[in-house]
């Protein structure tokens, strides 16, 4: 990284921080409430600073089987669709940013099931040293190469207040920032589902984001185009959107790795 996209990148996500209610602790910052409507930060001239490439995307089809012994894996045989807005300009796929994420779109999901007791299997925190425009070590849940920077829980207002920057959307949210080591720098799919019911999950699309939008609407997923020789960390801004409280899991594909995230969503009081 160079000295000056350093502090660019610092200057970037203490704006954010500032910003949007914050998941788990990142980087030290407290918890805050969105003070400003999700376009600025969609398109907000410190979100370019971001090198983007992390992505994330629902697709489900309800069937995925309960189980009622320990935790394990499902193969979820998902019928591929095509983003709710277009990756290509003037629409489709048929584009070099797009053409990796149709194909990643293509694998099953294999979500875990929830443990006999209810417990929601969140996956490990862990601490990575500075990088992406951190300027100290932070939190992490996820084997990488793709994180989430997290503790592992999140936390979100619904019904959604005037401050939320969700009211009226029918979804509450929660501002996440994604963690890409700098080792691969290739396309990232995110899809996931509630684990302990049938809510879905979705995504808002923020600077760097294929299908970027002001944030008027609630993804079905999140995709992030390949940055061939980036050779740094990134960290690129999204959201979470919820609609229940619950234990959820984000199942990251990118052409080299597969791995799954698991946090728990709770309610906060308005």
């Amino acid at each position: 990284m160079t000295d000056q996209l350093e502090p660019l990148l610092r200057d970037t996500f203490e704006d954010l921080a500032d910003e949007a209610p914050v998941a788990g602790d990142l980087a030290g910052t407290a918890r805050g409430r969105l003070r400003r409507r999700r376009r600025r930060l969609a398109g907000g001239t410190a979100a370019a600073a971001v090198v983007a490439l992390a992505a994330t995307g629902v697709l489900w089809d309800g069937s995925r089987p309960r189980s009622s012994g320990p935790a394990g894996r499902v193969e979820v045989t998902v019928a591929p669709q095509p983003p709710d807005v277009p990756y290509c300009p003037g629409g489709g796929e048929d584009c070099p940013d797009a053409r990796p994420i149709a194909a990643l779109r293509q694998r099953a999901l294999h979500l875990p099931t929830m443990p006999a007791d209810g417990t929601c299997p969140v996956t490990k925190v862990r601490e990575i040293p500075q990088a992406g425009g951190f300027s100290g070590p932070f939190q992490v849940i996820g084997e990488g190469p793709f994180r989430m920077n997290s503790d592992g829980h999140v936390s979100f207002q619904y019904p959604p207040g005037p401050d939320t920057g969700y009211e009226g959307t029918g979804w509450g949210g929660q501002k996440v920032i994604w963690s890409i080591d700098e080792s691969y720098d290739g396309a990232v799919l995110l899809r996931g589902h509630q684990l302990d019911g049938d809510h879905q999950l979705r995504f808002d699309r923020y600077q760097g984001a294929l299908g970027q939008d002001a944030g008027v609407t609630a993804h079905e997923e999140l995709a992030y185009p390949a940055l061939p020789g980036a050779g740094v960390a990134r960290t690129p801004p999204s959201g979470i959107r919820l609609q229940a409280p619950g234990c959820y899991a984000i199942q990251a594909d990118g052409t080299s790795f597969s791995t799954i995230i698991v946090f728990e969503a709770t309610v906060e009081r308005s």
